[in-house]
């Protein structure tokens, strides 16, 4: 087994797929740092990890620090840290931006699409979460930025990874029985999925950096 493996291996990883939109430009969303969102997502959980996933469209995430990152089509952002941010259609949106009755969406479990927004280009998103272990994930998340994305629709796996999701989530949606259990399991693999993607594209250097060795544990 590979080191990163090997370190993944003793990190308990419980995901879920939590909110489904489909805006039109322009739009923004608030998310709050993460220890506030567990209490709605994930009560008890010591550590959130958040990610979104771009179907559609285009789209901006801001932490609040200055950071931001520009997404496009097959892009999944994570914030692994649980940075408060921003995520919008474009820089410039006017803030504070409207619920848009997101919150009460997300309590219910309501993963039918949202639509909102302004009416112009449409980008439709998938977010999700993970809990884990702030002790035992120290080795894989310490070394990682506030926030980081990577393209999934580079090869059949990725691909097959956001079209079983996309599958899953309007499955969800038809309270087909079983379609919740088989989402929360693709959602942890495409956590897994876009972290070992993201640190195979870092120079050696960096790799070492972000503690993804075994001599670190």
């Amino acid at each position: 087994m590979d080191a990163f493996s090997e370190i993944l291996s003793g990190v308990r990883l419980n995901g879920a797929v939590y909110f489904n939109a489909e805006f039109s430009a322009p739009w923004g969303v608030s998310a709050q740092e993460s220890r506030v969102m567990a209490a709605t997502v994930a009560p008890g959980a010591e550590h959130l990890v958040l990610y979104h996933l771009l179907i559609e469209g285009n789209a901006v995430i801001e932490l609040q620090e200055g950071l931001s990152v520009q997404l496009q089509p097959g892009d999944v952002v994570i914030v692994p840290h649980g940075d408060a941010h921003h995520m919008s259609s474009e820089k410039g949106v006017p803030r504070p931006y409207p619920n848009y009755g997101i919150t009460a969406k997300v309590k219910s479990r309501d993963l039918t699409p949202l639509q909102a927004g302004g009416g112009g280009e449409t980008s439709r998103l998938v977010c999700g979460y993970m809990t884990c272990d702030p002790y035992l994930s120290r080795p894989v998340l310490s070394g990682l930025p506030p926030v980081f994305k990577v393209n999934i629709r580079t090869d059949r796996s990725g691909q097959w990874l956001e079209s079983s999701i996309l599958h899953l989530v309007e499955e969800a949606t038809s309270g087909r029985v079983g379609s919740e259990a088989m989402l929360a399991k693709l959602s942890e693999a495409l956590f897994v999925d876009t972290l070992r993607r993201y640190v195979a594209t870092l120079p050696e250097q960096d790799r070492k950096s972000t503690r993804l060795n075994s001599s670190h544990t």
